[in-house]
């Protein structure tokens, strides 16, 4: 519930409201869908309790607004109304979501690892794994309704492919950095550094912002100039930190998955990202920083987009990217010890090799010890040229082939897994 209240005071006189109306009828239209849904059988746990959360949630809200009259005072059934339909919007993709969740477009082999990976970094996370309607991988977290959940989207079109799986390490990197919360720990050090950087161009600066004395930059004047600046910088910096937490997790895997679903790169700047090639850039240093190969010219993969921003909102930009590119390394630090402190192996060449062989005898691997390994074990097989050359029926069918292999070491790393716990 809101913070609001929600009392019923009675008005002078009654005032007919249909939008109360309205508002039953909407609200008891989504508890049938979630009675509906309740009755699906889902493959992954947690999905059956989000949806009788959120039912409850709307239940609840139901009984309230049913308490209402025509001689309540119109302004507390409107904002009880309002509150409800922001739920609305809120919490009926989550329901959708929950529901996506059950297609057989999902590879339902690499939810239950990925969940045991997410519990050694996350505090009692309740992870769900789905495909989404949008090419951009991403998560839901830190919602007041389902808490501890953490719900992570991979796009349809490439939710049954394993070597896409090491994108849910950026997403994880978001729940991360909110249990973490790295917010409060970087944020002064993005704003010392933005300070640092507009005194550094302090000439630059003053030709946008000239009512600016550099004595009131750092002030509530000051402040509101590269304001903009500042919440770029602040999203630039968590993105930053999720990319260099995918090659944490999954190691060089994460590259090759990163430069096939993005690479080139969209035709336009995200200011709210670091530009496609400084991502791939700081991707790169990652690997140096865990001794990882990096694969052959991978940054010439990609291109930067295209800025549309002009004159003042084109510096500030530029001001958040230099103060970013200043934070990269302890971002880099921060994300080391955290895996560490989780228990997170790093990537194990003799474990890849072992179940490349395996792949190419088109078995399964066996007494894999990560996630890590067979993703990297997929990828390296995907870009051998050689790989079943002497099996000319199965070339043709290589990425299919390859793809059911991995799954299958995925699925027989989890049964293996289980009875290490038994």
């Amino acid at each position: 519930m809101s913070g609001r209240d929600l009392s019923i005071r009675i008005a002078a006189s009654p005032v007919p409201l249909p939008v109360l109306t309205y508002t039953l009828a909407r609200v008891r239209a989504v508890l049938d869908l979630t009675s509906q849904l309740q009755t699906s059988e889902f493959p992954q746990p947690y999905c059956e309790e989000g949806i009788h959360l959120i039912a409850t949630e709307f239940r609840q809200r139901k009984e309230l607004i049913e308490k209402f009259t025509d001689e309540t005072d119109p302004e507390i059934v409107h904002a009880a109304c309002q509150d409800l339909l922001n739920t609305l919007f809120e919490l009926l993709p989550i329901l959708g979501f929950f529901l996506r969740s059950t297609n057989v477009r999902n590879a339902f082999e690499l939810h239950a690892p990925l969940a045991r990976l997410a519990k050694k970094l996350v505090s009692d996370v309740k992870l769900v794994l789905s495909s989404e309607w949008d090419f951009s991988p991403f998560t839901y977290h830190q919602m007041v309704s389902l808490p501890r959940y953490v719900l992570i989207g991979l796009p349809a079109s490439e939710s049954a492919n394993g070597l896409a799986l090491p994108l849910a390490g950026h997403e994880l990197g978001h729940a991360v950095w909110a249990q973490e919360g790295l917010d409060r720990e970087f944020n002064l050090k993005i704003a010392t550094a933005l300070v640092s950087e507009i005194q550094s161009r302090w000439n630059e600066y003053h030709l946008h912002f000239s009512q600016v004395s550099l004595e009131a930059l750092e002030d509530l004047s000051g402040y509101r100039t590269w304001q903009p600046a500042y919440r770029w910088a602040t999203s630039q910096a968590q993105e930053c930190f999720c990319d260099q937490f995918g090659v944490r997790v999954f190691g060089e895997s994460y590259l090759h998955a990163f430069a096939y679903l993005l690479a080139p790169g969209l035709p336009a700047r995200n200011p709210a990202y670091p530009s496609n090639r400084r991502r791939a850039e700081n991707l790169v240093e990652a690997c140096k920083r865990w001794g990882l190969s990096v694969p052959g010219n991978y940054v010439g993969n990609f291109r930067d987009g295209t800025s549309r921003l002009e004159g003042s909102v084109e510096f500030l930009c530029s001001v958040a990217d230099r103060a970013v590119d200043a934070l990269a390394g302890d971002l880099l630090e921060r994300c080391h010890q955290i895996s560490k402190e989780a228990e997170v192996p790093l990537q194990d060449e003799q474990e890849i090799t072992k179940i490349v062989e395996a792949f190419r005898k088109l078995v399964p691997g066996t007494e894999a010890k990560s996630l890590c390994s067979i993703t990297n074990a997929g990828w390296r097989a995907f870009h051998d040229p050689t790989f079943w050359s002497n099996y000319a029926h199965i070339r043709e069918r290589k990425p299919v082939v390859l793809n059911e292999l991995l799954l299958k070491t995925v699925e027989v790393f989890e049964v293996e897994a289980k009875l290490k716990e038994e």
